[in-house]
Order: C-alpha cells, then sequence, then structure tokens
C-alpha cells in the first residue's frame, strides 16, 4: 500500500509559533510491533475515553486511553494478521457505546471489510467482509462513519477500477444499502488516493470527499441516507496544484455546513467551506505553508462543537506534528502550534485527530519513520 503521502506567503497564513502542546506526547504501546501507518482516534463521551486503532504485524489492533492520554486498556488484537490489506478508521456508535474498525480485507479477493467493538474495545462482530460490487476490488483505506438517526454505519473506499464506493450496514453488521459507486467519481487509489466520509445529523446525510483524478481537484458529494444523491459530484477550487491522498470533509452541526481541507504539491495547506445546498461559504484560502512535501502526509480535520470550530492537524516540513484551529467564519481560535520530535523520532505521513468534546480537547496521533507510533492530547 502506497505510504501515506513553497511559496505563496498569502495574507492567510499563520507562520508557527513553534510551541509544544501542554500535554506530553506519548508513545503508543504496539506490543512489540511497529506500525504500517498513522494510528486513528475515536472519542467515546459516555466514558470520556479514546480508542486508538492501528495496523501492524500483528494485524489491526488497539487500545483505550482515558482523557488524560494514560492507558487503561490493550493493546488487544482484533483482526488477526493476514486478514486486513490497509490501515484501520474508526468511528463511535453513540446509542449502543460501540466501535465500528473498517479496514480493506485480503478475503474475498479484497473487500471492504470492518470489525464492531464493544465499550471496552473487545472485538464482538467481524471480521464481516461486504461483497465488491461488480468484482471492483476494494483497494486502501475504508474510511466509516456513523449515523446516529439510523443507528447505521457507512463505509467508503476507493477501487482498483478507480471508483468511489460506499455501504451502509446496521449496528449488528448486517447489509442495508450494497457497495453504491459515487458517480464521476475517479479515485487514483494505486498512488494512495483515497475517500473520506462524514455524517450530517441535521439532514441525516452523507457527505463523501476526495481529490478527483479526472480535474486534479478536491471533490464532494452528499447522498440522502437512503442512498440515493442529494448533491452530485462537485469541485472545489483551489489555488495551487492540489496533491491531497485524503480531503477531509466534517460537518458543522450548528450552521450546517461542510468543512474540507487539502494540501498541494508544493508545502501549501488550504481549506474551504460550503453550505447544505452545496454553495460556496468560505472559498478556497491558504491557512499553512509548512505541510510536508516529502512524505505527501495529507491534512486531517475535525469539527468542535464546543468552539463551534474546525482543527487542522499535519506533518510539518521538519518532520513535526502542527495543529491549528478556526472558528466557522474562518476566523483563527488557535493559531499555528508544534508539537516537536522526542527521541529523534521524525512523523511520517498524516495526523489524524479526535476532539473530546466533554473536556474540550484535541488528541492528535502518528507514526514514525521508524514504524513507532505517538499521540498527545491538548486542551483547546
Amino acid at each position: 500500500m502506497g505510504q501515506f503521502f513553497q511559496n505563496a506567503a498569502a495574507s492567510f497564513v499563520l507562520f508557527s509559533h513553534l510551541l509544544c502542546a501542554d500535554t506530553v506526547v506519548l508513545q503508543i504501546d504496539a506490543g512489540g510491533y511497529t506500525l504500517f501507518a498513522p494510528p486513528k482516534a475515536s472519542f467515546n463521551p459516555q466514558v470520556e475515553e479514546y480508542i486508538l486503532s492501528w495496523s501492524s504485524g500483528a494485524g489491526i489492533s488497539a487500545t483505550l486511553v482515558n482523557k488524560d492520554g494514560v492507558r487503561i486498556k490493550g493493546p488487544n488484537v482484533i483482526v488477526a494478521s493476514g486478514i486486513p490489506n490497509s490501515p484501520p478508521a474508526v468511528c463511535y456508535n453513540s446509542k449502543d457505546n460501540a466501535f465500528l474498525v473498517s479496514y480493506g480485507g485480503n478475503s474475498g479477493g479484497g473487500c471492504a471489510a470492518f470489525n464492531i467493538l464493544d465499550g471496552t474495545g473487545t472485538s464482538i462482530i467481524g471480521p464481516l467482509f461486504l461483497p465488491n460490487a461488480g468484482g471492483d476490488v476494494a483497494c486502501g483505506p475504508v474510511a466509516c462513519c456513523y449515523n446516529a438517526c439510523d443507528n447505521t454505519y457507512v463505509l467508503a473506499w476507493g477501487s482498483a477500477k478507480m471508483n468511489g464506493y460506499f455501504a451502509v450496514v446496521d449496528a449488528a453488521g448486517h447489509l442495508v444499502i450494497p457497495p453504491t459507486a459515487e458517480a464521476n467519481c475517479i479515485i487514483d487509489v494505486i498512488a494512495g488516493f483515497t475517500m473520506d466520509v462524514s455524517y450530517n445529523s441535521t439532514e441525516n446525510r452523507y457527505l463523501f470527499s476526495w481529490q478527483d483524478k479526472g480535474d486534479g481537484l478536491p471533490h464532494f458529494a452528499v447522498y440522502n441516507a437512503d442512498g440515493t444523491v442529494h448533491i452530485g459530484s462537485t469541485a472545489i477550487s483551489s489555488k495551487n496544484t492540489p496533491n491531497a491522498m485524503v480531503v477531509p470533509g466534517c460537518y458543522n452541526s450548528r450552521d450546517n455546513q461542510y468543512f474540507f481541507a487539502w494540501n498541494d504539491d508544493a508545502t501549501n495547506g488550504y481549506f474551504a467551506s460550503y453550505d447544505a445546498g452545496g454553495s460556496v461559504v468560505l472559498s478556497s484560502r491558504q491557512f499553512a505553508d509548512t505541510v510536508s512535501g516529502v512524505n505527501f502526509g495529507s491534512i486531517n480535520s475535525s469539527y468542535n462543537p464546543v468552539m463551534n470550530a474546525y482543527f487542522l492537524s499535519w506533518e510539518d516540513i521538519n518532520g513535526n506534528v502542527q495543529f491549528a484551529g478556526f472558528g466557522a467564519a474562518g476566523n483563527v481560535v488557535k493559531s499555528t502550534t508544534e508539537v516537536r520530535n522526542i527521541n529523534g523520532n521524525m512523523t511520517y505521513g498524516s495526523v489524524p485527530n479526535s476532539i473530546d468534546t466533554v473536556a474540550n480537547s484535541l488528541l492528535m496521533s502518528w507514526f514514525s519513520l521508524t514504524g513507532l507510533g505517538f499521540y498527545v492530547i491538548s486542551t483547546l
């Protein structure tokens, strides 16, 4: 699998203050294994815990840490080595106090696959494999999110034929909507590009986002919960040529808006937002010129409803982690902040993040050139 892959000084660029986060960087106990890709996290507000999940020679593992980052359980191997062929994504089910972990599976000729975990991080369902539509094999990471209205999970992925697919399963893992292709979507999965998915809780709809190989621009589409199209494939303008393996989309539940972030083929990072009808709210805006152009580390984003703000995290040009926060109007709520390397372990690739909506803090996770996993929690 491909790794998670100057100089416009626009007025929007915020230069790093070179500050450390207010919490120490912690190393993931991976049971003696090195990681294959950045770990992903999801927050459980019922008990104020995060689950961290990653891929290694052991397969896919998970561990639980509390709101202060202290490990309280794990690592547990939840998917045996040989079954997954891509790193996992993870989302939280607020109704059942459960998690879904999604990934590409070797079984069944390369399918999108998943496990469902209970609140303690123990696998209770799976691995289960989704059928390949028309024999079109799933490739690379499989994104996921939770639909709180219908108590279902949505999975999204790219395929060998460069299509983008999504499917919906219920809380017991039964197929609700079979794999469905997003029309007019071309994803270069061979180069490591993939699709992201998030959920619109106001209108009960799904948001998909990706960089399209056809025109090279970030794209998004919105689908109804029954699998029908609400907004077809829509290009997002970019000031420079994008090179975003992932174009993360997140949903603003206060303003009923969608937010997107991406990096270009130099070292610049951008964001934009759209309303629920697909009209531009914030056009392409540069917010950083420090995004790694070596490892093509895509920017990650999440929405903080406490602050009505978006938080972005990325690998910088020096192999450190950086993050910043922006209000719904594009105003700065957290200046660009650097989390320095520890023990010389340079970051490699993207830096996923997850919001603690109770303590109002941000967990960021990454892995290094040496395959070690790290995370940090910063109060916002």
